[in-house]
């Protein structure tokens, strides 16, 4: 796929409204990081997943069993020959959420590795899907029978079976529900889960202007994901950060103008703005 070379930031709002399941998310998710590289060449990476399925042809994935074990050798050889695999040692930061950074770098986080693999495999006819496993973001390869495989390319490609799924959440707590756990998330749910990773990583680091940025892109997305300028406001008013949280206050209340927390917001947002002329 080929996209105009003066596609720019605002194209990303263009997709977001008419997102569906069907659409190439390699092209959104390069948008999103040109909003850090706004002079990035999406053309350039789109070419390079169709270099990686070209090249995953010439590989044993051609003499597969069926589309999951297609999809098992084709992960194997992403996470080894190309040398895809979780950046275990720098795991925060923010370069593993852009999908050229990914591309470019080979690590990345669960989530952007498991793009790698998904638009690879779409590439070559293959039914993958994201799967939102809690704390951890696999990929997913369905079959005719509805039965579901997973694979980790944060662990180079393996696939999980069902008794780890069971141990790995009963770690953090969660019982195993393969209807609730083992569906495919959806290209919105997808993105969303993308920016929260930034989201995370920029409240962490108190980068208001990339936070504010990235929840942007959430509520083009999905119009609730507006509540999380009230979060982080929030949040930056308790750690002292009174600039920062006016910021978020005055956008969550350009978006939610007349919700239930909106007189709230105003009137801390007013004593904020009050203090501060007052040091003046």
């Amino acid at each position: 796929m080929n996209i105009d070379a003066g596609i720019r930031l605002d194209s990303f709002e263009l997709i977001a409204y008419g997102l569906d399941d069907n659409i190439d998310l390699a092209l959104p998710a390069l948008l999103l990081a040109a909003d850090e590289y706004p002079n990035l060449d999406a053309n350039r990476y789109l070419a390079e997943l169709d270099r990686l399925a070209d090249l995953a042809l010439t590989q044993e994935i051609c003499i597969a069993a069926d589309e999951c074990d297609a999809a098992r050798r084709l992960a194997l050889f992403l996470g080894g020959q190309c040398g895809f695999t979780g950046n275990v040692r720098n795991y925060y930061d923010p370069k593993n959420s852009f999908l050229n950074d990914v591309l470019d770098r080979r690590v990345g986080i669960p989530i952007t590795l498991s793009l790698v693999l998904i638009e690879v495999g779409r590439r070559l006819g293959l039914p993958m899907v994201g799967i939102g496993l809690p704390g951890h973001f696999v990929a997913g390869c369905q079959n005719e029978h509805g039965d579901t495989m997973l694979i980790d390319m944060f662990n180079g490609g393996v696939t999980v079976s069902h008794d780890e799924c069971v141990s790995r959440l009963s770690a953090i707590g969660i019982a195993f529900d393969p209807a609730q756990h083992l569906k495919p998330v959806t290209s919105k749910v997808f993105l969303c889960r993308m920016l929260a990773n930034l989201r995370a990583i920029y409240v962490r680091n108190s980068d208001v202007d990339r936070t504010i940025r990235v929840v942007e892109r959430m509520t083009c997305l999905c119009a609730d994901e507006a509540e999380c300028y009230r979060y982080i406001g929030n949040r930056f008013l308790r750690n002292d950060r009174a600039i920062e949280a006016a910021r978020c206050f005055k956008q969550y209340l350009h978006h939610q103008p007349h919700s239930e927390h909106s007189n709230e917001v105003r009137e801390t947002l007013s004593d904020l703005l009050t203090k501060r002329a007052l040091r003046n």
